[in-house]
């Protein structure tokens, strides 16, 4: 699992998203992710893009600035 989208791996095919999915249980055991779930993406220019809005604004982080809410105990 990665934090940035373009350091992620693209999966080819849905028996890779299945493969990554069942591989992700045991993270989900340990409670390191929630609820991991596919999404698609396209590469423009070398970069990965999700091609849903829900997902590139995920991609680009908090919504908020920085110095607002629960990341500002962080800095």
């Amino acid at each position: 699992w990665v934090e940035q989208i373009d350091d992620a791996s693209v999966l080819d095919g849905p028996e890779a998203v299945k493969a990554a999915l069942d591989s992700a249980q045991k993270d989900i055991a340990k409670n390191f992710l929630v609820d991991p779930y596919p999404f698609d993406v396209a590469i423009n220019a070398g970069r990965i893009t999700p091609t849903h809005l829900r997902e590139a604004i995920r991609a680009l982080g908090p919504t908020v600035h920085l110095d607002h809410g629960k990341q500002a105990a962080v800095r």
